[in-house]
């Protein structure tokens, strides 16, 4: 890792952005500037340069997350650190998977990791089908710290740790604080739980995960229709989630309430030491 050095300030992210992302620029960096300064203040963000290429890598604990700015896909030199490494490429529908991208990093020792699909729904095409579910199954709005650390935990089981976005108790904690996080019971259990996050009118699913051990009772469903339930409560304009391509229970799940394809994925790469 002597080959990357920690970003001090928010003009050095500005200087990278006015030197090396112009027309034509290969990138997959969306983070606004306001974050930039929130992971520049915790010491969090990286940066490498190499010729007519720059990177930046965001230290997320137990790998780094890799933002890229590729002008010249003939050099090869990269960053390299001591752990893992991954990236996620944005791109719409399947005429617009970005192969060139994916051989320039294949070609660094990274491999496919996970493709990802972009769902979304109109509150005046949400399909009403009321589960009928086993009555041991309740769900409720979380309102305590500990279903919040449940949350976190099934979050940190069951999702994949480079990309399922693992989050601290902290912000699950402002999530059942705002009234976003839902937990469900079998009996007296935790079983499960959905966080959402409401961002421009628009009312994200952002983790759904049932345990192991109560699998098979629709819990799955009684949560997404919580979370559908509450969207209209909000007024959203739009509800929205990301879902693995190959998950077909959970597409099946989705589509069963209405949703359709976006037309926007993401193919993750990862590089382990």
């Amino acid at each position: 890792m002597n080959n990357i050095s920690l970003v001090q300030d928010i003009n050095e992210v500005e200087i990278i952005l006015e030197q090396f992302f112009r027309q034509g620029t290969h990138t997959n960096n969306y983070i606004l500037a306001r974050e930039y300064e929130n992971v520049i203040n915790e010491r969090l963000l990286y940066k490498f340069i190499s010729q007519d290429n720059a990177f930046l890598l965001l230290n997320k604990g137990n790998c780094y997350r890799v933002y890229y700015f590729i002008n010249d896909t003939a050099c090869y030199e990269i960053p390299v650190t001591d752990k893992v490494m991954v990236l996620e490429i944005l791109y719409r529908g399947k005429s617009g998977f970005p192969d060139e991208m994916v051989k320039f990093w294949v070609n660094n020792n990274f491999k496919e990791h996970l493709l990802r699909d972009c769902y979304f729904l109109k509150p005046d095409h949400i399909i009403k089908e009321k589960t009928i579910m086993d009555p041991q199954v309740k769900i409720k709005l979380a309102d305590t710290v500990e279903e919040s650390e449940f949350a976190r935990h099934l979050i940190n089981k069951y999702l994949d740790p480079y990309t399922g976005d693992p989050l601290s108790l902290e912000t699950l904690e402002e999530y059942r604080k705002s009234g976003y996080l839902f937990c469900a019971y079998f009996g007296d259990k935790m079983s499960g739980i959905l966080q959402g996050e409401f961002k421009n009118n628009v009312w994200w699913l952002g983790h759904l995960v049932v345990d192991e051990n109560f699998r098979g009772y629709k819990i799955g469903n009684v949560l997404t229709e919580a979370y559908i339930q509450k969207g209209l409560e909000m007024s959203c304009n739009l509800l929205q989630l990301w879902v693995i391509h190959n998950n077909e229970p959970a597409v099946n799940l989705y589509k069963k309430f209405g949703f359709s394809y976006f037309n926007r994925s993401t193919i993750s790469l990862i590089q382990k030491t």
